[in-house]
């Protein structure tokens, strides 16, 4: 049984929902070239779904809302609101569709959503710009070389915990060069012009794999066995030009042991000087071309779905922190991921 101070009439509330905006639509559905006609013919009935309701326009229990800032409102509110989580287009528009309609809803939520400073600064980059530019393909071998480092190795017992490698991007004949972590500039130029310019881009996990299974147990005396991994792996054959690094830079594969087998040997021409050199000219020409050929190809796959963009002066772009070039940026998970707009 109810006692008498639940009863008291002055400690009853109520609540009274207003919806703040939405009775100006009404008049807009008279100036909206899409709704307007839909609109006066409501007055007699159900039209292909639409029908009034207290003066508001309705599709299927959707109520329609007319071309204005009312639109731009309930998607920021969906997207950015107190409630809610700042989501991509997809499940901003099913949000919107939820409760609203208007023609091109799609178009206006993209709009909207691609300008949100807040998202741009919390997420960053998604996808590169631009279209994808193979780099020139070099005329011969090393004239052209990229450099790389492999880190976070078992220090050896001479100290070496990283390799520097340098590949040769012609004939992707590769140098594997036991190094510090701790190396600065100079002693790396050292290294490069000791290890590389006297004697004349691998994939890191390939190197590390080699190492794995070369080095075995002897994890911590891999430096030994470097010059037997860089061997095996310049002696292996590459996609793209279907010859190994050595047949590309030299001309011809070295001795391995599977050639000492007693099988039929294969016959050596001997050129002198200039044929040689127009032998190897030849097969340089048919290695660039082969390249050239791959890299379109790659080119064609990594530029589906792209577009090339074009800036000019004035224009406003964001920078994006990546973690390995702004580490003191990148500190937190929580801390925004890009910085901006710039001019």
């Amino acid at each position: 049984m109810a006692d008498a101070l639940s009863r008291r009439y002055a400690l009853i509330s109520l609540m009274n929902a207003k919806l703040l905006g939405f009775e100006q639509i009404k008049s807009q559905y008279v100036e909206d070239p899409h709704f307007s006609p839909i609109r006066l013919a409501c007055d007699k009935g159900v039209v292909d779904g639409y029908y009034l309701h207290d003066g508001y326009l309705y599709k299927l229990g959707k109520l329609c809302i007319p071309s204005g800032s009312v639109r731009e409102l309930l998607v920021r509110e969906a997207h950015a609101g107190g409630l809610a989580g700042h989501f991509g287009e997809k499940k901003n528009l099913e949000m919107v569709k939820e409760h609203f309609y208007w023609p091109k809803m799609i178009r206006d939520v993209h709009w909207i959503i691609e300008r949100c400073i807040t998202c741009k600064r919390a997420k960053g980059k998604e996808a590169p710009h631009g279209l994808y530019r193979p780099l020139p393909v070099p005329d011969q071998p090393w004239i052209d070389l990229s450099m790389n480092f492999v880190l976070g190795l078992s220090r050896t017992q001479s100290g070496k915990d990283s390799i520097l490698v340098v590949v040769d991007r012609f004939s992707k004949m590769t140098h594997f060069i036991p190094c510090y972590k701790s190396d600065d500039a100079t002693h790396v130029a050292n290294l490069f012009f000791k290890e590389v310019v006297r004697m004349h881009e691998v994939v890191n996990r390939t190197l590390s794999s080699l190492i794995r299974d070369v080095a075995n147990k002897n994890l911590k005396s891999w430096d030994t066995c470097l010059a037997l991994v860089e061997f095996s792996y310049n002696r292996s054959i590459i996609n793209t030009t279907r010859k190994t690094h050595f047949e590309v830079v030299y001309g011809f594969n070295p001795i391995t042991p599977l050639d000492l087998a007693p099988l039929p040997a294969s016959s050596r021409v001997c050129f002198d000087g200039k044929k040689r050199v127009e032998q190897i000219k030849a097969l340089h020409e048919q290695v660039k071309k082969q390249i050239e050929k791959k890299n379109a190809a790659y080119a064609q796959g990594a530029n589906k779905g792209r577009k090339q963009v074009h800036f000019n002066p004035s224009d406003l772009v964001w920078i994006h922190l990546r973690k390995e070039r702004f580490p003191s940026k990148r500190k937190s998970k929580l801390m925004p991921r890009a910085k901006g707009p710039f001019a």
